[in-house]
């Protein structure tokens, strides 16, 4: 139950407050919280309690998202994009002293290329400092750097004008990082 409270105590932070837990904790706990549901149905199975029926959700909800997903696209797209925003891991791409770039999970149907830059503190406490967009950038190629509180990001950019020719541009982004 406490983990449980923790969890959604660390959630209305991180939405509220811009400060969560480190990623990794935070994915672990989250194992930990769907291995207990899974071990506390085959507890509560026998003798038979009606518990058990909300525990079986842990056990049976992946395979039914799949077969949902394979019997008709887009409503299993939606049940996996539900269940996999409280338990798929961020992406960790880089990290730059105490910066890290996650790539935000959108769920099965959302958008590309959603970039979420941290700043670590305390060990286990991270806030975020930045959510910006950016299409096909691959940042193990890009330089970054951290002077004065501020972090220098520099990539090409591709815009496209009307008539569908791209236009790269050598860009630098300046985040505060403070």
């Amino acid at each position: 139950m406490t983990l449980v409270i923790f969890l959604i105590i660390n959630f209305l932070c991180q939405t509220n407050f811009d400060i969560s837990l480190n990623r990794k904790l935070l994915f672990g706990l989250k194992l930990i919280f769907y291995a207990t549901g899974i071990l506390l149905f085959f507890k509560t199975i026998k003798p038979f309690q009606k518990i058990s029926i909300y525990f079986s959700l842990y056990l049976v909800s992946p395979l039914l998202i799949f077969i949902g997903w394979i019997v008709d696209g887009i409503f299993g797209a939606i049940l996996g994009s539900i269940f996999l925003f409280f338990f798929a891991p961020s992406e960790n791409l880089q990290k730059v002293e105490n910066i890290t770039i996650y790539k935000k999970f959108g769920g099965l149907l959302g958008r590309c290329c959603d970039y979420e830059f941290t700043k670590e503190k305390l060990l286990i406490f991270e806030r975020k400092v930045a959510e910006l967009n950016f299409e096909n950038v691959n940042f193990d190629k890009v330089p970054m750097e951290i002077k004065n509180d501020t972090l220098y990001l520099n990539f090409i950019l591709k815009e496209y004008d009307e008539k569908g020719n791209v236009l790269a541009n050598d860009s630098i982004v300046k985040l505060s990082v403070k």
